[in-house]
């Protein structure tokens, strides 16, 4: 639709008026079109702004979660983390705390969930969001337990997230044109399981071992190798014992088998030279966190790529953005000068950053 200014406006309609009246600024004809000119004008921006609305690609907030839910799509909600605790008596023996039980570290609260087995339990953030993701350690309770005297929380179960933002969901809705998930085919199966919310992406392997046979593998949603826990989740939604038979979400005749991502451990030496007072001590820190930020970037890619390569100039580079740092060179991954590339089926985990 094209938007016409108040100008624009205000010019048609006093070109519409006989030429032999006063259609001079100040008149009366001028200032009873000039107002009905800007109500018009509003009027042409609200009815651009209800067409941005209407539309996918264009559409923001509850306007694109109402499109996307048309074609079954709906916005991931936030949600908390899990993660896995262990409680102590005082000979360092595993006990068991209530259900409901509330504790508290690095700035959190935790309640006590699910048990898992003598002493080890689920704690969920209170939290929602990633912000849950920030702190596993020491946790103490908020009211007194008989017998507790130290308790921890040692993994995560499930990694909290935002709700998801406008762009990602535009980004699945108009990926949904692009090809039609249809009764257990690959994109049917990628769907159906990035939609549990502890899944962060998955690849579907169709006859790993013969007609009927598919293998899916996953990633959590903190972008690291599933748990065993996680997996047996999957695989009993998707088709649990007896195999085949059509129970869970896979077709009759599917016998799909859910593995996690395996995780391949990175290695990283690099030669740094520094500005005047710079330390490798002083930087350290912030260099590693740096390359876990470029790793996880790349695990947040596995789902889409075939296999993943750790480039050592996309290192590098990102180091040099730091401040204090003049040069990187004689990098290594693993020992080797060239890019590491992963297997199909694996993500990188940062195992160390250190001076060469």
């Amino acid at each position: 639709m094209e938007l016409k200014s108040y100008e624009t406006l205000l010019e048609e309609k006093l070109a519409q008026i006989d030429h032999t009246m006063d259609k001079r600024q100040g008149s009366i004809i001028y200032d009873t079109l000039a107002p009905n000119a800007a109500e018009s004008a509003q009027m042409y921006l609200a009815m651009a702004l209800l067409l941005d609305r209407t539309f996918g690609d264009t559409a923001t907030g509850e306007d694109l979660t109402r499109r996307a839910a048309e074609r079954n799509i709906i916005r991931k909600e936030s949600i908390a983390s899990i993660v896995k605790g262990k409680f102590y008596n005082l000979d360092q023996d595993l006990i068991n705390v209530p259900l409901g039980s509330r504790f508290s570290g690095g700035g959190l609260n935790f309640v006590v969930t699910k048990k898992l087995e003598q002493g080890v339990f689920e704690l969920t953030c209170d939290t929602a969001g990633e912000i849950g993701n920030s702190y596993l350690g020491r946790v103490i309770p908020v009211d007194y337990i008989e017998g507790l005297a130290t308790a921890e929380t040692v993994e995560f179960v499930l990694y909290g997230e935002e709700e998801e933002d406008d762009e990602t969901l535009r980004s699945r809705y108009l990926a949904s044109f692009q090809q039609m998930a249809f009764g257990g085919n690959i994109d049917d199966y990628k769907e159906k399981i990035n939609s549990f919310e502890s899944v962060g992406g998955c690849k579907v392997i169709p006859v790993f071992q013969g007609g009927g046979t598919v293998k899916i593998v996953i990633i959590n949603n903190g972008y690291r190798a599933a748990s065993a826990e996680l997996v047996e989740e999957i695989q009993t939604a998707v088709d649990p014992s007896p195999q085949g038979t059509g129970v869970g979400i896979a077709p009759i005749g599917h016998t799909v088998t859910v593995e996690s991502v395996a995780e391949t451990e990175v290695t990283v030496l690099m030669q740094v030279t520094f500005e005047e007072g710079v330390l490798w001590d002083s930087v350290a820190e912030d260099i590693t966190e740096i390359i876990e930020e470029y790793l996880v970037s790349l695990a947040r890619e596995w789902q889409d790529r075939s296999q993943l390569v750790v480039r050592i100039s996309q290192i590098e580079t990102r180091v040099l953005e730091l401040p204090g740092i003049i040069d990187v060179f004689g990098t290594t991954v693993n020992g080797s000068t060239d890019n590491l590339t992963l297997d199909p089926y694996a993500i990188p985990v940062l195992k160390k950053v250190a001076q060469a």
